[in-house]
């Protein structure tokens, strides 16, 4: 119960509070044009910054709300956050969200942990792999867990120069829930990021 109305405040009261800040952000740039272009790069800067913290609050809402704690939950928020962004690309993405996996419920540090590593997955894809198809699957057994995402992109050196925060960032978290993380790419066959750990 306290899940849920800490989920209601969240999204009623500062959730529809950033909101608002962007929408009044965007409305004074059109009323100042080009009359003050410090001022209109500053708005347009508080406008950015509002609609991101919508997105990340969003995210905490959906994380903390106990009617989605399963994982078919799960995967079909990462299907359905992209879906308008991968449908204007031109790329597909397929998941194997099942519905035995509503009966499939993860504890919250776990399911905050591997959505946030699967969102960074396929947003990177989406930035810089030039992929057309992705695929999102997951299979248990017994009390292990096994999610996979995969892109026919033209991949990246794993080893090199591309180790970049993103791949520090989603190892940890899976270190964080006592999982293991890997990473497999390369230009010929694309990116394939596979998580496995306990439930």
């Amino acid at each position: 119960r306290l899940r849920a109305d800490i989920a209601a405040d969240l999204h009623d009261n500062i959730g529809s509070g950033l909101t608002e800040i962007s929408i009044i952000s965007e409305v004074l740039n059109k009323l100042i044009g080009n009359s003050n272009p410090n001022a209109s790069e500053y708005l347009i800067g508080i406008a950015e910054k509002s609609r991101s913290l919508v997105g990340s609050m969003s995210d905490t809402v959906w994380l903390i709300n106990p009617r989605r704690d399963s994982l078919y939950d799960m995967l079909q928020r990462l299907k359905d956050n992209t879906k308008d962004i991968l449908a204007a690309q031109g790329i597909t993405m397929n998941t194997n969200n099942k519905d035995d996996f509503n009966k499939v419920f993860l504890p919250l540090e776990h399911r905050q942990n591997i959505y946030l590593i699967f969102k960074e997955a396929i947003n990177n894809s989406i930035k810089h792999s030039s992929a057309d198809k992705m695929e999102l699957t997951a299979e248990i057994w017994k009390k292990q867990i096994k999610i996979s995402f995969y892109d026919n992109g033209k991949g990246f050196d794993t080893t090199g120069r591309y180790e970049g925060n993103g791949l520090y960032n989603i190892k940890k978290r899976a270190a964080q829930i006592g999982g293991e993380l890997e990473i497999v790419s390369g230009k010929e066959y694309g990116t394939n990021i596979t998580f496995i750990g306990s439930i």
